[in-house]
């Protein structure tokens, strides 16, 4: 099982989080738990939509502990051998770091319904299902997200343009 959907709950969890050690940690403990719960899983049920609701779950829950959890630089710690090293930004490409921001700043809720919809394909009742919310509410869910990503996207390219 992990060998077959570790790329795509990766993937998934790497395009909500925007981290790649929060989201392999995440898909770690996603396969840990739906190990542990293997035996509650019946022949009827898909292992996939299986997964990405265990995944989402245990996504929403680091967010919430990294709310709860925030660290602060200190300024003593600047220019000595214990300050943290700061990633290479050389590499990395404007649109993606938008377009991840803008997702971070959507309900959890929302913002994994469009992924599951826009970029994994599920239908609107596979969402409900992954979820474990009604069709309506996964429309609703759905709408909102893309109304909030069109405004927090385009706000950010009237700042970036020349005339603004």
């Amino acid at each position: 099982m992990y060998s077959a959907y570790k790329g795509r709950i990766y993937t998934y969890l790497l395009r909500f989080l925007g981290d790649p050690e929060l989201a392999d940690d995440v898909t770690q403990e996603t396969f840990t738990k739906a190990y542990r719960a293997l035996g509650t899983l019946s022949n009827g049920h898909r292992v996939l939509p299986w997964l990405y609701r265990i995944a989402s779950n245990a996504a929403i829950d680091q967010i919430r502990r990294r709310r709860r959890f925030g660290w602060l630089r200190l300024g003593a710690v600047k220019d000595t051998p214990e300050e943290p090293h700061v990633r290479d930004e050389h590499g990395r490409v404007p649109e993606r770091e938008h377009i991840q921001a803008v997702l971070r700043s959507l309900p959890a809720e929302n913002a994994m319904a469009l992924l599951l919809h826009a970029v994994e394909g599920y239908s609107y009742n596979e969402i409900a299902e992954i979820q474990g919310c009604t069709m309506t509410a996964v429309r609703s869910r759905i709408a909102r997200a893309r109304a909030s990503f069109k405004r927090g996207y385009d706000a950010n390219i009237d700042e970036k343009s020349p005339g603004a």
